[in-house]
């Protein structure tokens, strides 16, 4: 709240000053106050010794002609500006926190920048500039402006001229060109406008022919112009460079001036040869290296070149071959190769050997001898092995310094500890995989094949092994695989042969039992259909028993049920699947599942008893006794004749009951 208040008064006081006093000064200072083209430079506003503080600044800078202000700031830690964008077109700044001592205080910077076509001079001027005192009394200051002048950019000439030739000089013709036997020109100019420089001028040495001259002039802004003088220097030198004469200490040649090349043979014995040369013209010259001299010979072919120079410059090339003849052995093979240790077969059209070494053996040496007498043999190598690889170099130079090499490659083996063992390192089985392991004797092999194709791999290669019993094999076969160490222990790994089943007998029993499945169910269902439709049907009476007043429904004539323990007379009851006559045993989980279904029907009997529904051809008995007789099964894997203490037939299907039971649990008949 204080801070606004502190701004709101400041603000008043620069609308309405209190008190006006005498003039007093600020200056403008720019870094550069003479400018190019587009050229920028930075000024700034600053107050003289005014020897008070000060609250407030006010003034506007004004810009001549050819400028144009890009940029404004001030100083935000000291002073604040009430506007949005500043600028020092229109300068309103208060201190921020106190008052500022104006004692060259700095006010604001700005940046000014040239136009393209600025010349002559412009200005820059601070108008309008008022300051308030501590107490607010407003005091008024002037500024000198500030005068701005612009680089000129006149680069032309206002004179040329050649002391040694005339031309026709005009200021906007920038080219000129002529010829003169001097060896040098002078050439003076002076520039159009006097703050220009120019270069290019003074004494010009020239060369035969065609010289080209450049004189610049660079304005006061920076901008240059060329004036070009092709001048040619008229050339009556000699271009006579040929030989007048060229002769060897040994062979003989044809000369003649304008023939270059030559080619002379001389003996093996020559070992250098004397060049003689004459020069057709005197002022002509032998290039420096290239002149008549002794040349040492090498064997074969040696290119000798004569140059000469004519007066004007221009070079020409005598090329003379000479061949020595090389009767020297090039003969660069080896005779015979002998080594410390191991053993190879040498053919001296074989450059290249590889030999092996125990690890006991440390140094290795090599001797050989030359298939020439003449030839020279250096041998390249480490006598002191390393384990692995050890490379040796023969090198065969011929008489004629022709090169041969010959590769020896010796491998220096890894210690073996000696050790025997009687274990397979692995076994394969063509067609089959096992998880082998060297300590495990005995593996299960499952195949069809009457023989198999077996790999074995030993750990001591020292060690044997035979296989027996890898012929006709059949289900169960055992196949052994006897190895033996060198002291005659011996170990014995089986594989025992598992014959695979065919499928196809288990898939056609499947197809058989899903087909019966289905002939069942479409039985079942036209049964079903059949029972429902015959309004006949007698009902059923509820006849309750003394056997805890538990209810079920059994036919009084047994013919009603079928042997599966269907009752055809109500379809609610589910039918159960008895086995057939002629099965005299059964499984304990076939007995558990007839028990199972029994129940089922006993609850479905019950459930028509309860809904009050009469069923005349029904008489009761005890569900909980027929199922204990049923659970008797439950005991033991089989159910026979001697399973019961107390037995007795069936009268509708023979079979064994308990001489206990009413009802028959296989075919549910009543016996009494």
């Amino acid at each position: 709240m204080n801070k606004k208040l502190y701004l709101m008064l400041i603000a008043v006081f620069l609308l309405f000053p209190l008190r006006s006093y005498a003039l007093e000064n600020a200056t403008i200072s720019c870094n550069k106050t003479k400018l190019s083209k587009n050229e920028e430079t930075t000024c700034q506003i600053i107050t003289g010794n005014l020897g008070y503080e000060i609250a407030s600044f006010q003034g506007k800078i004004s810009l001549g002609s050819n400028l144009t202000l890009t940029s404004s700031s001030y100083d935000s830690s000291k002073w604040m500006f009430f506007g949005t964008n500043f600028s020092v077109t229109d300068i309103e700044l208060a201190t921020k926190n106190s008052y500022l001592l104006a004692n060259n205080l700095h006010i604001a910077t700005f940046k000014i920048k040239a136009s393209n076509s600025a010349s002559g001079t412009s200005s820059i001027s601070l108008t309008n500039i008022n300051v308030s005192d501590k107490n607010y009394s407003a005091k008024t200051l002037s500024c000198n402006p500030i005068n701005i002048s612009f680089s000129s950019s006149v680069n032309t000439l206002n004179s040329l001229s050649v002391k040694e030739q005339q031309i026709n000089f005009n200021k906007d013709t920038t080219t000129y060109s002529f010829t003169t036997n001097s060896d040098s020109i002078t050439i003076s100019a002076t520039p159009t406008d006097s703050s220009a420089t120019v270069s290019g001028t003074g004494k010009i040495n020239l060369n035969y022919g065609s010289n080209q001259i450049k004189i610049v002039v660079t304005a006061e802004d920076g901008s240059k112009r060329e004036y070009t003088l092709n001048v040619t220097r008229s050339d009556n030198r000699s271009s006579n460079n040929n030989l007048k004469k060229l002769s060897l200490s040994d062979g003989k040649i044809s000369f003649a001036e304008n023939k270059t090349a030559y080619t002379v043979d001389v003996d093996s014995k020559v070992e250098t040869i004397t060049i003689s040369a004459e020069l057709a013209d005197s002022k002509a010259s032998f290039v420096q290296g290239y002149g008549p001299r002794k040349v040492d010979l090498n064997y074969g072919a040696n290119k000798v070149l004569i140059k000469i120079k004519s007066e004007n410059g221009q070079e020409k090339t005598y090329t003379i071959t000479v061949n020595r003849k090389d009767d020297r052995s090039n003969n660069n093979f080896l005779k015979e190769i002998k080594l410390s240790a191991g053993k190879i077969k040498f053919n001296k059209d074989k450059t290249e050997y590889k030999v092996s070494v125990p690890y006991e053996t440390q140094n290795f040496e090599i001797k050989a001898k030359a298939d020439d007498e003449k030839s020279k043999i250096e041998i390249v190598g480490e006598k002191e092995l390393q384990l692995g690889e050890n490379i040796f170099t023969i090198k065969v130079t011929a008489e004629n310094e022709e090169v041969k090499e010959y590769k020896i490659i010796v491998t220096r083996e890894e210690k073996i500890e000696i050790t025997y063992s009687n274990k397979l390192k692995n076994i394969e089985i063509e067609g089959h995989k096992i998880d082998f392991n060297p300590n495990e004797y005995y593996y299960i092999v499952k195949t069809n094949n009457s023989k198999l194709n077996i790999k074995v791999t030993l750990q001591d290669k020292n060690s044997t092994y035979k296989i027996n019993g890898n012929d006709n094999l059949k289900d169960g076969s055992v196949i052994s695989i006897i190895v033996t160490d060198k002291d005659g222990n011996s170990n014995v790994y089986k594989l025992m042969i598992v014959k695979q089943s065919s499928p196809i007998p288990y898939l056609l029993i499947t197809f058989l039992l899903v087909l019966l499945s289905i002939c069942i169910t479409i039985f079942v269902m036209k049964k079903k259909k059949k029972d429902n439709n015959n309004k006949d049907q007698d009902s059923h009476n509820d006849s309750t028993d003394d056997y805890n007043s538990k209810k079920t429904f059994v036919s009084n004539n047994p013919e009603s049920f079928n042997r599966n323990g269907l009752n055809e007379v109500d379809s609610k009851v589910d039918p159960i699947i008895m086995p057939s006559n002629d099965l005299n045993v059964i499984s304990k989980n076939n007995v558990e599942q007839i028990n199972n279904k029994v129940f089922d029907n006993e609850q479905n009997s019950n459930y028509y008893s309860n809904s009050n529904t009469s069923h005349n051809n029904y008489s009761s008995f005890t569900p909980t006794s027929n199922r204990e007789e049923a659970s008797r099964f439950d005991n033991s894997s089989e159910a026979t004749s001697s399973n019961f203490e107390n037995k007795k037939y069936c009268k509708n299907c023979n079979r064994v009951i308990s001489s206990q039971t009413t009802i028959c649990p296989w075919c549910r008949t009543i016996n009494d």
